[in-house]
Protein backbone atom coordinates (compact mmCIF):
# COMPACT_ATOMS: atom_id res chain seq x y z
CA UNK A 1 0.00 0.00 0.00
CA UNK A 2 1.62 3.05 -1.05
CA UNK A 3 0.91 6.93 0.02
CA UNK A 4 -1.86 7.37 -2.83
CA UNK A 5 -3.48 4.12 -1.85
CA UNK A 6 -3.62 5.42 1.60
CA UNK A 7 -4.88 8.88 1.08
CA UNK A 8 -7.94 7.27 -1.43
CA UNK A 9 -8.31 4.89 1.82
CA UNK A 10 -8.61 7.59 4.70
CA UNK A 11 -10.60 10.11 2.56
CA UNK A 12 -13.55 7.07 2.16
CA UNK A 13 -13.72 7.06 5.77
CA UNK A 14 -14.44 10.36 6.78
CA UNK A 15 -10.66 11.68 6.45
CA UNK A 16 -10.21 15.28 4.74
CA UNK A 17 -7.04 15.26 2.55
CA UNK A 18 -4.95 18.13 1.33
CA UNK A 19 -1.75 18.29 0.00
CA UNK A 20 0.50 21.71 0.40
CA UNK A 21 1.09 23.22 -2.55
CA UNK A 22 4.17 24.61 -2.18
CA UNK A 23 6.53 20.94 -0.48
CA UNK A 24 3.70 18.89 -1.40
CA UNK A 25 3.26 17.61 1.82
CA UNK A 26 0.47 15.38 2.58
CA UNK A 27 -2.09 16.78 5.48
CA UNK A 28 -4.47 14.00 6.87
CA UNK A 29 -7.50 15.68 9.07
CA UNK A 30 -9.33 12.87 11.04
CA UNK A 31 -12.94 13.97 11.09
CA UNK A 32 -12.63 14.13 15.03
CA UNK A 33 -10.00 17.01 13.88
CA UNK A 34 -6.38 15.64 14.20
CA UNK A 35 -3.80 15.90 11.91
CA UNK A 36 -1.25 13.71 10.42
CA UNK A 37 1.29 14.72 8.01
CA UNK A 38 3.00 12.94 5.66
CA UNK A 39 6.48 13.56 3.41
CA UNK A 40 5.73 13.98 -0.04
CA UNK A 41 9.01 12.31 -1.35
CA UNK A 42 10.19 10.33 1.74
CA UNK A 43 14.11 9.33 2.03
CA UNK A 44 13.17 6.34 4.68
CA UNK A 45 11.72 3.42 3.19
CA UNK A 46 9.97 2.64 6.72
CA UNK A 47 8.51 5.87 5.94
CA UNK A 48 4.85 4.77 4.95
CA UNK A 49 5.03 1.08 8.00
CA UNK A 50 5.76 4.76 9.98
CA UNK A 51 3.27 6.52 9.57
CA UNK A 52 0.55 3.65 9.18
CA UNK A 53 2.32 2.75 13.00
CA UNK A 54 1.43 6.40 14.14
CA UNK A 55 -2.25 6.46 12.96
CA UNK A 56 -2.20 3.25 14.82
CA UNK A 57 -0.64 4.77 17.99
CA UNK A 58 -3.70 7.78 17.54
CA UNK A 59 -6.39 4.70 17.23
CA UNK A 60 -7.13 4.81 13.84
CA UNK A 61 -5.72 1.41 12.60
CA UNK A 62 -5.46 1.24 8.51
CA UNK A 63 -6.27 -2.52 8.53
CA UNK A 64 -9.50 -1.67 10.02
CA UNK A 65 -10.02 1.38 7.69
CA UNK A 66 -9.89 -0.87 5.12
CA UNK A 67 -12.15 -3.10 5.92
CA UNK A 68 -14.11 0.02 6.47
CA UNK A 69 -13.50 1.37 3.27
CA UNK A 70 -14.31 -1.99 1.50
CA UNK A 71 -17.57 -1.79 3.44
CA UNK A 72 -18.58 1.73 2.18
CA UNK A 73 -17.62 0.67 -1.37
CA UNK A 74 -19.96 -2.68 -1.83
CA UNK A 75 -23.02 -0.62 0.50
CA UNK A 76 -22.79 2.07 -2.58
CA UNK A 77 -22.20 0.12 -5.36
CA UNK A 78 -25.77 -1.72 -3.64
CA UNK A 79 -27.46 1.30 -3.66
CA UNK A 80 -26.61 2.88 -6.82
CA UNK A 81 -27.73 -0.80 -8.14
CA UNK A 82 -30.99 -0.61 -6.29
CA UNK A 83 -31.52 2.76 -7.51
CA UNK A 84 -30.77 1.87 -11.31
CA UNK A 85 -33.20 -0.91 -10.67
CA UNK A 86 -35.99 1.14 -9.35
CA UNK A 87 -35.20 3.54 -11.93
CA UNK A 88 -35.88 1.61 -15.21
CA UNK A 89 -39.05 -0.69 -15.13
CA UNK A 90 -37.14 -2.98 -17.53
CA UNK A 91 -34.62 -4.05 -15.25
CA UNK A 92 -37.83 -6.44 -13.75
CA UNK A 93 -38.21 -8.02 -16.83
CA UNK A 94 -35.02 -8.93 -17.74
CA UNK A 95 -33.46 -12.35 -17.73
CA UNK A 96 -30.08 -12.85 -16.29
CA UNK A 97 -27.97 -15.00 -18.27
CA UNK A 98 -24.83 -16.94 -17.50
CA UNK A 99 -21.60 -15.29 -18.50
CA UNK A 100 -20.38 -19.00 -18.75
CA UNK A 101 -22.05 -21.88 -20.54
CA UNK A 102 -22.97 -24.86 -18.19
CA UNK A 103 -21.36 -27.83 -20.03
CA UNK A 104 -24.41 -31.23 -20.05
CA UNK A 105 -23.64 -33.95 -17.25
CA UNK A 106 -21.30 -36.75 -18.50
CA UNK A 107 -23.65 -39.93 -19.10
CA UNK A 108 -22.73 -42.93 -17.40
CA UNK A 109 -20.89 -44.77 -20.47
CA UNK A 110 -18.96 -41.31 -21.08
CA UNK A 111 -17.82 -41.15 -17.00
CA UNK A 112 -16.94 -45.06 -17.53
CA UNK A 113 -15.10 -44.26 -20.72
CA UNK A 114 -13.03 -41.56 -18.81
CA UNK A 115 -12.21 -43.17 -16.01
CA UNK A 116 -10.23 -45.92 -18.13
CA UNK A 117 -8.93 -43.03 -20.00
CA UNK A 118 -7.40 -41.71 -17.13
CA UNK A 119 -5.93 -45.33 -15.85
CA UNK A 120 -4.53 -45.94 -18.69
CA UNK A 121 -2.35 -42.37 -19.01
CA UNK A 122 -1.38 -43.01 -15.37
CA UNK A 123 0.41 -46.17 -15.95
Amino acid sequence: MDIYDLARLMEGVGFKVSRNKRTSHWRFTSPSGEHFGFSSTPSDWRAIKNFRSELRRAGYDTRLLKAQYERALIEESHVRYTQAVAATPQFEKMVVVRATPVRPRRTEAELRAHREEMRSFRQ
